[in-house]
């Protein structure tokens, strides 16, 4: 399972943070890193 662009975006949105897209990217990057050593 792979987060998109629209997956990070709600979840800072949920959490009530603001990304630049910049931002958003590397969360993104470290978030998938993530799940991925969860699966």
């Amino acid at each position: 399972m792979a987060l998109n662009d629209t997956d990070v975006a709600r979840i800072a949105k949920l959490a009530r943070i603001e990304l630049t897209p910049d931002q958003r990217e590397h969360a993104q990057a470290e978030l998938n890193g993530i799940l991925h050593l969860i699966e």
